[in-house]
């Protein structure tokens, strides 16, 4: 029996690693068109103007681990703060209604709190907050940059406060 498992799970794992091959070559041979027409140039590229067909890549491949990394450390400070709100500051009344009011934001797909912070949020906190805030602070650097991964922080925190 342990011969027939071992087999088995060498099997899938020779699969998992089969089709990864396969979806890289897949998008190896699918892009040799863009590689042709835009070069190796387009991964250190940071503009992307579709009007005069320049593309770059250089923003996404060095934003996206950046926001992992803010995610990561965001997000169990919000973990706590929930889990300690529900336990130890809430009345008895209160944990249940507001752990379900919690665990529905959990059920809320990331990429709605993402687009909801890039049409609703990021416009009013370009027009009314950052300009209070270059006013009475001075200009601060990356005070645009950092609030998308603080919208990632905070859009993990419910999913991560809700699992037991």
């Amino acid at each position: 029996m342990d011969a027939i498992f071992r087999n088995l799970t060498r099997f899938f794992a020779l699969l998992v690693f089969s089709l990864l091959a396969a979806i890289l070559v897949s998008l190896l041979v699918a892009s040799t068109h863009s590689m042709h027409k835009f070069g190796l140039g387009f991964l250190v590229n940071e503009n992307w103007d579709p009007v005069q067909e320049d593309f770059g890549a250089l923003v996404p491949i060095v934003g996206t681990p950046r926001d992992l990394r803010h995610r990561a450390r965001h997000r169990h400070s919000g973990e706590l703060r929930h889990r300690g709100l529900l336990t130890e500051l809430s009345p008895v009344w209160l944990r249940r209604p507001l752990g379900t009011a919690i665990e529905m934001l959990a059920a809320i797909p990331s990429i709605i709190y993402g687009m909801w912070g890039l049409f609703i949020f990021a416009p009013l906190f370009q027009q009314y907050a950052q300009p209070f805030l270059q006013k009475t602070l001075g200009r601060i650097p990356g005070l645009g940059i950092s609030s998308p991964g603080r919208r990632s922080a905070s859009a993990c925190s419910p999913r991560a406060s809700s699992s037991p």
